[in-house]
Order: C-alpha cells, then sequence, then structure tokens
C-alpha cells in the first residue's frame, strides 16, 4: 500500500492527455483547418490524411490509458475495504433514521395546516 504508481499513474495520464487533446485538436483544428481549403474535393483528402497520421498516436494514447487505469485499479483494489464497510454499517441504519425524522415531520407540518391549528396560530397568545 505504501508503494508509489507513478508509472502507472503517468501512462494513465498522459494516456488520457494525449487522447484527449488530440482528439480535440483533430475536431478544431483539422476539420476546421481542411475546410478551407478551395476545392471541395481535397478538403476530404486533407482531413483524412491528418486522421491517418494521428491514428496510431491515439491508438498509442488509448492503450497507455487503458494500461494505466487497469494498472491503478488493480493496485488500488484492497484500498480502504475495512473503513469502507464500517462507513456502510453505519450509513445503513443512518439514512432509515433521517427518513423516519422527514417522515415524522411531514405528519407535523400537515396536522398543522388544519383549520383549527391556523386559527389558533391567528390568535393573540393569551387566547390561546
Amino acid at each position: 500500500m505504501g508503494e508509489r504508481q507513478t508509472v502507472i499513474r503517468s501512462l494513465h495520464d498522459i494516456g488520457l492527455a494525449a487522447w484527449f487533446g488530440g482528439s480535440l485538436f483533430g475536431a478544431v483544428g483539422l476539420n476546421g483547418a481542411s475546410a478551407a481549403v478551395g476545392d471541395p474535393s481535397d478538403r476530404t483528402h486533407v482531413a483524412a490524411l491528418g486522421w491517418a497520421r494521428w491514428a496510431p498516436v491515439n491508438a498509442a494514447a488509448l492503450a497507455a490509458h487503458s494500461v494505466g487505469a487497469i494498472g491503478l485499479l488493480s493496485a488500488n483494489r484492497g484500498r480502504d475495504v475495512a473503513a469502507a464497510m464500517k462507513k456502510l454499517k453505519v450509513l445503513q441504519w443512518t439514512i432509515p433514521a433521517l427518513t423516519g425524522v422527514l417522515l415524522v415531520l411531514t405528519a407535523q407540518q400537515g396536522e398543522q395546516q388544519k383549520a383549527s391549528q391556523v386559527v389558533k396560530g391567528l390568535l393573540p397568545s393569551p387566547l390561546r
């Protein structure tokens, strides 16, 4: 647990950054620039060449991200399981208890809407 996963985390983050950045550049920059090409038949050709050059880098980025993600999941699979189970035991009773409190408060607020309760609230305090 005390060991670092710098290499795995780097693969994950660098792969994700390259995948995101390259895809965003392709969608905005490459496709946008190819739209500026004068001959419409050349537009598709220019965009296809650019995407073809990017494809191996994109595949490597996706692979690096995937290897890093699998490595991080594997390295952290046993992390804080006991603490999570203790919290779950508390929450499994806290949530129904709080829901019960809400039900009681809702019932009380419903009673306050009765005409007899509204009249009492409008009377001055000595007459209540």
